[in-house]
């Protein structure tokens, strides 16, 4: 590969800009390709734009066939990253619930352990194995659990030039409590919830925020954290074995 040329492109207008400096070098196969800074690759990658990689896998690459059709896509590709418009911003409560258990029913719905278990009742032989959205069987044993995960999210739909729309989330804010309004009580509750993470292998769904939404996750959030708390307090064999005496079980820790 050789050394054809080094440029310097002003792409944009006074108010959104950037300042390209890159090398353009001609392959044997006779291609005229460069890549990027890392920092510019970057900057035009946030706008929605994804770039080709070249082998070391850095973004930014371009080629062609002439050196007049590199500049000329570079220009087109910065440009159209530059084109994008906010077409529609608003408030989604981005959630995720990773469920986890194998169980039968009874014909009358009472749950049994497995659909060979037929003390408490007849089996419908035409059901299959109930389980939570993430399956648990016997090549794959999971323990049976709950977890919750709550976020709220900026949506932001941009639009290009070419027609295409491209959709990006952000959290209100990474640390809390700093975007919800006042009146936003349950908003700002759920901004503050810290250290929390997605559960693995279950995809995000959304909805619109509204504060009664917001409260249903704040109620749900307090519950579970109250349940787990309450029971990590029996954790001890001889205290699991009192709250398993006394007849109420669980039931008296909600």
């Amino acid at each position: 590969m050789a050394r054809v040329s080094k440029e310097k492109m002003r792409i944009g207008d006074k108010d959104e800009f950037i300042i390209l400096d890159f090398e353009v070098n001609v392959t044997v196969e006779g291609l005229f390709t460069t890549t990027l800074k890392k920092e510019d690759a970057k900057y035009i990658e946030s706008l929605g734009v994804l770039l080709n990689r070249n082998r070391a896998g850095n973004p930014g690459f371009f080629s062609s066939k002439t050196k007049d059709g590199l500049i000329s896509t570079i220009d087109e590709t910065v440009k159209e990253a530059f084109s994008r418009e906010l077409i529609e911003e608003k408030i989604v409560l981005q959630y995720s619930f990773r469920t986890t258990a194998s169980f039968g029913l009874t014909l009358d719905g009472k749950v049994i352990p497995n659909l060979g278990w037929g003390e408490d009742g007849a089996i419908d032989k035409e059901t299959h194995w109930l389980n939570g959205n993430v399956s648990s069987h016997a090549s794959s044993p999971e323990a049976i659990g709950v977890l919750m995960y709550v976020k709220p999210s900026f949506k932001r739909t941009y639009k290009y030039r070419g027609g295409r729309e491209k959709i990006e989330y952000s959290t209100l804010s990474p640390f809390g409590s700093t975007q919800a309004k006042k009146e936003q009580y349950y908003l700002r509750w759920l901004e503050g919830i810290a250290s929390t993470a997605p559960p693995g292998n279950v995809a995000l769904k959304e909805m619109d925020y509204t504060e009664n939404r917001a409260k249903f996750f704040v109620e749900t959030f307090k519950t579970m954290c109250k349940l787990a708390y309450s029971i990590s307090q029996f954790d001890e064999p001889e205290k699991m074995e009192a709250l398993a005496d006394s007849q109420t079980g669980f039931k008296s820790l909600l």
